[in-house]
Protein backbone atom coordinates (compact mmCIF):
# COMPACT_ATOMS: atom_id res chain seq x y z
CA UNK A 1 0.00 0.00 0.00
CA UNK A 2 0.98 3.28 -0.84
CA UNK A 3 1.32 5.96 2.28
CA UNK A 4 2.48 8.93 -0.10
CA UNK A 5 -0.46 10.10 -1.36
CA UNK A 6 -1.78 13.26 -2.84
CA UNK A 7 -5.00 15.16 -1.75
CA UNK A 8 -7.75 14.96 -4.66
CA UNK A 9 -6.99 11.03 -4.82
CA UNK A 10 -9.09 8.33 -4.33
CA UNK A 11 -9.80 5.11 -2.22
CA UNK A 12 -12.18 2.19 -2.75
CA UNK A 13 -13.90 0.76 0.38
CA UNK A 14 -15.42 -2.59 -0.10
CA UNK A 15 -18.71 -1.38 1.15
CA UNK A 16 -18.50 2.61 1.06
CA UNK A 17 -17.69 2.71 -2.55
CA UNK A 18 -14.69 5.11 -3.75
CA UNK A 19 -13.91 8.03 -1.50
CA UNK A 20 -12.05 11.17 -2.16
CA UNK A 21 -8.80 11.87 0.18
CA UNK A 22 -9.36 15.17 1.77
CA UNK A 23 -6.43 15.11 4.71
CA UNK A 24 -3.99 11.91 4.86
CA UNK A 25 -1.41 14.14 7.82
CA UNK A 26 -2.57 10.72 10.59
CA UNK A 27 -0.20 8.31 10.05
CA UNK A 28 -3.37 5.76 10.15
CA UNK A 29 -6.84 7.56 9.60
CA UNK A 30 -7.53 9.28 6.57
CA UNK A 31 -10.13 12.31 6.41
CA UNK A 32 -12.05 11.23 2.96
CA UNK A 33 -15.57 12.19 1.70
CA UNK A 34 -18.01 10.35 -0.11
CA UNK A 35 -19.55 11.33 -3.53
CA UNK A 36 -22.69 12.22 -1.46
CA UNK A 37 -20.27 14.96 0.09
CA UNK A 38 -20.65 13.23 3.45
CA UNK A 39 -16.58 13.55 5.30
CA UNK A 40 -15.62 11.04 7.85
CA UNK A 41 -12.16 9.12 9.07
CA UNK A 42 -11.24 6.23 8.35
CA UNK A 43 -8.36 3.36 9.04
CA UNK A 44 -6.01 3.47 6.16
CA UNK A 45 -5.83 -0.14 6.32
CA UNK A 46 -9.56 -0.24 5.44
CA UNK A 47 -9.43 0.66 2.35
CA UNK A 48 -7.37 0.08 -1.41
CA UNK A 49 -5.72 3.09 -2.97
CA UNK A 50 -5.78 4.23 -6.39
CA UNK A 51 -4.03 6.15 -8.88
CA UNK A 52 -5.76 9.16 -11.02
CA UNK A 53 -7.02 7.02 -13.95
CA UNK A 54 -6.93 3.51 -12.79
CA UNK A 55 -8.26 0.69 -10.75
CA UNK A 56 -7.28 -0.10 -7.62
CA UNK A 57 -3.37 -1.17 -7.51
CA UNK A 58 -4.34 -5.13 -7.60
CA UNK A 59 -6.52 -4.23 -11.27
CA UNK A 60 -5.09 -4.01 -14.52
CA UNK A 61 -5.51 -0.62 -16.77
CA UNK A 62 -9.16 0.49 -17.10
CA UNK A 63 -9.82 -1.10 -20.57
CA UNK A 64 -10.78 1.08 -23.67
CA UNK A 65 -13.97 0.86 -25.15
CA UNK A 66 -14.03 -1.31 -28.16
CA UNK A 67 -16.04 0.10 -31.64
CA UNK A 68 -18.89 -1.66 -31.37
CA UNK A 69 -21.50 -2.55 -34.54
CA UNK A 70 -25.12 -2.96 -33.53
CA UNK A 71 -27.79 -4.08 -35.61
CA UNK A 72 -31.77 -3.42 -34.82
CA UNK A 73 -35.05 -4.60 -36.42
CA UNK A 74 -38.21 -2.31 -36.78
CA UNK A 75 -40.64 -2.97 -33.69
CA UNK A 76 -43.14 -0.68 -34.70
CA UNK A 77 -44.49 2.96 -35.61
CA UNK A 78 -45.77 5.61 -33.15
CA UNK A 79 -47.19 8.64 -34.21
CA UNK A 80 -43.78 10.80 -34.71
CA UNK A 81 -41.47 7.66 -34.15
CA UNK A 82 -39.93 4.06 -35.47
CA UNK A 83 -38.88 2.17 -32.40
CA UNK A 84 -36.33 -0.12 -33.26
CA UNK A 85 -35.36 -2.89 -31.24
CA UNK A 86 -31.58 -4.62 -31.16
CA UNK A 87 -30.63 -8.24 -32.31
CA UNK A 88 -28.81 -9.66 -30.35
CA UNK A 89 -26.77 -13.13 -30.00
CA UNK A 90 -26.92 -14.82 -26.37
CA UNK A 91 -24.80 -11.30 -24.60
CA UNK A 92 -27.59 -8.85 -23.16
CA UNK A 93 -28.17 -5.53 -25.26
CA UNK A 94 -25.74 -2.69 -25.45
CA UNK A 95 -28.37 0.09 -26.47
CA UNK A 96 -31.80 -2.11 -25.91
CA UNK A 97 -34.69 -0.12 -27.75
CA UNK A 98 -33.91 2.62 -30.22
CA UNK A 99 -36.56 5.37 -31.15
CA UNK A 100 -36.02 7.23 -34.38
CA UNK A 101 -37.80 10.09 -35.35
CA UNK A 102 -39.81 9.46 -38.83
CA UNK A 103 -38.71 12.34 -40.63
CA UNK A 104 -35.38 11.21 -40.31
CA UNK A 105 -35.88 7.72 -41.71
CA UNK A 106 -37.71 8.39 -45.26
CA UNK A 107 -40.64 6.95 -46.53
CA UNK A 108 -40.94 4.11 -46.30
CA UNK A 109 -39.23 3.78 -43.18
CA UNK A 110 -36.12 0.99 -43.40
CA UNK A 111 -37.03 -2.21 -41.46
CA UNK A 112 -33.08 -2.50 -40.11
CA UNK A 113 -30.57 -0.69 -38.78
CA UNK A 114 -26.87 -0.85 -38.25
CA UNK A 115 -25.26 1.62 -35.88
CA UNK A 116 -21.79 1.97 -34.97
CA UNK A 117 -20.82 2.91 -31.25
CA UNK A 118 -17.66 4.39 -31.05
CA UNK A 119 -16.07 6.40 -28.34
CA UNK A 120 -14.82 10.08 -29.05
CA UNK A 121 -12.91 11.01 -26.20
Amino acid sequence: MTENTELGRFVEHPDLGRLEVIDDSDPSLLTVRRETGNTFRIGKGAVGWQRPGYGSDDQTRRHQMETKVVEFAMERETKNTVRYEEQTSGQPPAVGTLYVQKWALGTPPPSRLRMTLEAVS
